[in-house]
């Protein structure tokens, strides 16, 4: 009974975790966190041969930051996936997937 307890609240908690990346809040939260972005970006820009002619794959990219700043690094294409409706529609409305 314990066990069957804990997966059930386990389950949820997951649930609720990626739930909450439907509000368009938290994304703005991480958009405004600009140590965690500029962390991001120095990363991919001191190490932008790693990018450079590959094709990238943000899967749960969310606004799109890291295939913005990979495109800026060099990858030759770069794809990205959302998987949230309310920012999938947020996508469709500024266009297709292209190539950055």
């Amino acid at each position: 009974m314990e066990a069957e307890l804990s997966s059930t609240s386990a389950a949820d908690a997951t649930q609720k975790y990626f739930d909450s990346y439907d509000d368009i809040n938290i994304h703005k939260i991480m958009l405004k966190d600009t140590s965690r972005l500029l962390a991001y970006k120095r990363f991919i820009e001191e190490n932008c041969e790693l990018f450079a002619n590959k094709v990238v794959v943000d899967v749960g990219s969310g606004t799109g930051i890291l295939s913005l700043l990979a495109a800026r690094a060099g990858a030759s294409h770069v794809r990205f996936f959302v998987a949230l409706v309310k920012m999938s529609l947020d996508v469709l409305i500024l266009g297709p997937p292209r190539d950055v």
